[in-house]
């Protein structure tokens, strides 16, 4: 007896992500192949090396997988409709060591594939780009996002650029063309800027309710970034890193104009900031930002995230007195008059990422407690938690032989000691949260 086909379709949605299962339906019978398809192709991902050497040819084969992919939308149009989410992660490599001035941008061409792959996805709703986040790997621009962008993505409401090796528009040529109208969620990753081609501007603003700005300094200075285009009013969620004064500043206009829409924002310490590199002149939560911070009467919650290695790096410098460690740093923000101006702050948030072991706790819970002690003395009015998440890396969990869970138990105990002056008097509660999420996903979700 024959299994009604909606049966069929109701039983291979609930195994969705079984691609073996969805390959196997697709050869089984031919009234699931399309069925199986929406499943298959709904979030392609593609993750491969380029050669970027002074070497390589003009017509490197970027990757068979993504160059198959773009041919089977070529043949069946309809396979493009299904895709929802895309992803491609391209690394960079070389063939030989010579000086890397020498490399050409010509050599390799993945943002046409990409363009030409774009063109099909009609349906699209998320994208993230990745390329060169290695240190090691040559800043050669082999995704230019200002290039793509005039394609239509009418339902495009997550976009994600990551890494020096992607490359998005200069701000300061930008006049014509608007972003993604639909886009709810906007991550820039210390991408590269450059100028459109000519003929093909871009806008100047974008709006976006969750705004990612990350630049760690690797990139070259230029008169303007993506925080002067993107429109302050649009914003609900806002995480902000970077080691740039002027970046410092525009983030701080960007605050000026969000009222009251702002509801959370995350001050980030870019990794590798350690031993003042960050903390110099570092004015962002000065006394005279005051008014800033008192002018966000729809900010909930204020996240403060270091990297517990950059935390960990307490290397003293007594000769210069403009310096202040990251724990002095996170304490002195957290004291300070301009954040305690925020009126309807209800949730404070410490977050540490990429802990491999107690020493964030152990060896710093003084400044920990300093914070407890100006917590309990009644600034922010309507608080009512202090959130503590703990990032930590698999290999120390393996090590230790421990679940999350348990370590969990372990940092809630010494987080109740830490704070217990603020919950004694104000009745504030110090929740911890413990997960081993990996890469970026570790930095902003």
């Amino acid at each position: 007896m024959s299994v009604p086909a909606d049966i069929l379709f109701s039983i291979f949605d609930l195994l969705a992500d079984d691609r073996p299962t969805q390959q196997a339906g697709c050869l089984t019978a031919k009234v699931l192949t399309s069925h199986c398809q929406r499943h298959l192709f709904r979030s392609p991902s593609f993750n491969f090396m380029v050669d970027v050497g002074p070497d390589a040819q003009d017509t490197v084969p970027v990757s068979n997988a993504l160059a198959c992919f773009a041919q089977a939308l070529e043949s069946n149009p309809c396979l493009g409709s299904y895709v929802l989410s895309f992803g491609t992660i391209v690394g960079g490599y070389t063939q030989s060591s010579e000086d890397q001035t020498k490399y050409r941008q010509g050599n390799i061409d993945v943002t046409a594939l990409l363009r030409q792959t774009f063109s099909k996805l009609g349906n699209l709703e998320s994208i993230h780009l990745q390329a060169g986040i290695s240190h090691a790997t040559p800043l050669i621009q082999v995704v230019r996002f200002e290039e793509l962008i005039e394609i239509p993505f009418p339902n495009l409401r997550s976009l994600r650029l990551v890494g020096p090796g992607v490359s998005i528009p200069d701000p300061l040529y930008s006049r014509h063309f608007s972003w993604p109208a639909t886009l709810q969620t906007l991550v820039i990753d210390d991408c590269a800027q450059k100028r459109p081609p000519e003929g093909k501007s871009v806008a100047g603003s974008v709006k976006t309710r969750c705004f990612t700005y990350v630049d760690s300094g690797r990139m070259p200075f230029t008169p303007k970034s993506l925080l002067d285009s993107v429109d302050p009013q649009s914003i609900h969620h806002f995480h902000f890193s970077s080691n740039k004064e002027p970046d410092r500043l525009r983030a701080l206009e960007i605050l000026s104009k969000s009222s009251p829409n702002l509801t959370s924002f995350t001050y980030a310490v870019p990794e590798r900031s350690a031993g003042g590199i960050h903390t110099r002149r570092n004015r962002f939560f000065h006394k005279d930002n005051t008014h800033i911070f008192a002018s966000l009467i729809g900010l909930e919650t204020f996240g403060f995230q270091v990297e517990a290695s950059d935390f960990l790096f307490n290397a003293a410098h007594p000769e210069r007195t403009d310096y202040r460690t990251l724990p002095r740093f996170m304490a002195s923000t957290f004291c300070s008059t301009a954040l305690s101006a925020i009126p309807n702050i209800t949730t404070l948030e410490i977050k540490i990422i990429q802990m491999y072991s107690v020493d964030v706790t152990t060896e710093f819970v003084d400044y920990f407690i300093d914070i407890d002690d100006y917590l309990a003395r009644g600034p922010f009015p309507r608080l009512n938690k202090v959130r503590l998440v703990f990032n930590v890396r698999k290999s120390w969990l393996e090590k230790e032989e421990i679940t999350t869970s348990e370590m969990r138990e372990s940092f809630q105990l010494w987080a109740n000691a830490a704070f217990v002056e603020s919950k004694e008097k104000r009745g504030l509660e110090a929740e911890v949260e413990v997960n081993d999420h990996e890469g970026l996903y570790a930095r902003y979700g």
